[in-house]
């Protein structure tokens, strides 16, 4: 996705521009197959990789007509890696938790082209990061606060999952605690009722429901030190 004597390129993604992005003729037949190798790739590095997550994702929506602008895009990915080629993971030792520590976050209509949004979180134990993933939100949502309700409750289901996964290999008594920097949507899952959001009603009351029986108590925290940005930026 780089030339070898490419400049190391200090993010994984620029903006993308729409008028570009439309304008760009589509890839040659031989092309487009090196471009979604090349993407699968990327795709199969990025579970470990959080800081390509966001990037790589919106260069695999791009995997089923790539334009030259999307192409472009790949190559940024490239230089990316050509200046950080290794992530270390460090796992140092502590003590039993008894908590999954997630963190929330959404772009409101991100993407320019399907003003999609995009829902990025992390889910750790103790000081140990365990997942990390990035999301196209499948509906369009209508306003700021809404697009970071349905981050929430994407969350909140993953977080459910590694609790379940958990109490399967014997941990009992293991807590969920979500963080996001979002008032819009905590005073949303805080209060009763759908209210105005009648056409995200069943989600909306079943993060509720968890809330109100303190299976799920969400915290504020401030942007800059929401980990989860990272994944939707």
């Amino acid at each position: 996705a780089a030339s070898t004597n490419g400049t190391p390129a200090l993010t994984p993604l620029t903006a993308d521009d729409d008028e570009h992005y439309e304008q760009a003729e589509l890839l040659i037949p031989i092309d487009a197959t090196s471009y979604r190798a090349i993407a699968a790739r990327c795709n199969d590095l990025q579970p470990d990789r959080p800081d390509i997550q966001f990037a790589v994702k919106e260069v695999c929506r791009m995997m089923a007509k790539p334009t030259q602008r999307s192409c472009e895009m790949l190559q940024i990915s490239g230089r990316y890696f050509k200046g950080r080629p290794r992530l270390v993971w460090r796992f140092d030792w502590q003590s039993e938790q008894d908590v999954i520590d997630v963190h929330s976050d959404a772009n409101w209509a991100g993407c320019k082209r399907s003003r999609k949004s995009s829902s990025g979180g992390t889910i750790a134990v103790g000081s140990h990061l365990i997942k990390s993933y990035a999301k196209t939100q499948a509906v369009i949502a209508k306003s700021s606060g809404e697009s970071e309700l349905y981050g929430v409750i994407r969350a909140s289901t993953e977080a459910f999952g590694i609790s379940t996964l958990l109490e399967d290999f014997g941990a009992t008594g293991i807590k969920v605690s979500v963080g996001m920097d979002a008032n819009a949507a905590i005073g949303i899952v805080q209060r009763r009722g759908s209210n105005k959001l009648r056409h995200v009603e069943l989600d909306v009351l079943l993060i509720q429901e968890q809330q109100a029986r303190r299976l799920l108590p969400l915290r504020k925290v401030p942007g800059p030190r929401n980990p989860s940005d990272t994944m939707t930026k």
